[in-house]
């Protein structure tokens, strides 16, 4: 959760900032922020309802293109928009889900003098 919030905190950052925008109170920045989760968990929500309609477990590509056209949008507009102001991700790229590392498990070393002999 909290990857996600500062992920979609950097991408309005750079979206303020590739229309024009030079500086942003943190309340509009939150706004913003809360806005754009909210955007794409209904366009995620709308994608999955779309592929059982069809009868299908998992949504794909055309499902996301109708959820963002039902919300008004186009694929075609998104394109244009990222052309025009070719924005990158401002932090090094990781991988979603965050994978964390297994933790160390305690190792206890059996001495073999200590081991019982089978019968």
């Amino acid at each position: 959760e909290e990857f996600t919030r500062d992920a979609c905190r950097t991408v309005v950052a750079q979206l303020c900032e590739a229309v024009g925008f030079h500086a942003m109170q943190q309340s509009a920045s939150e706004t913003l922020t809360d806005v754009l989760i909210k955007f794409l968990d209904e366009v995620g929500f709308q994608s999955h309802s779309l592929a059982e309609l069809a009868g299908r477990t998992e949504d794909n590509l055309l499902d996301a293109v109708a959820a963002i056209e039902d919300y008004g949008s186009s694929v075609s507009d998104l394109q244009r928009f990222m052309t025009r102001n070719e924005l990158r991700y401002a932090k090094a790229e990781v991988q979603f889900p965050i994978v964390k590392a297994p933790r160390p498990r305690a190792r206890y070393a059996v001495q073999d003098d200590e081991r019982e002999p089978l019968p």
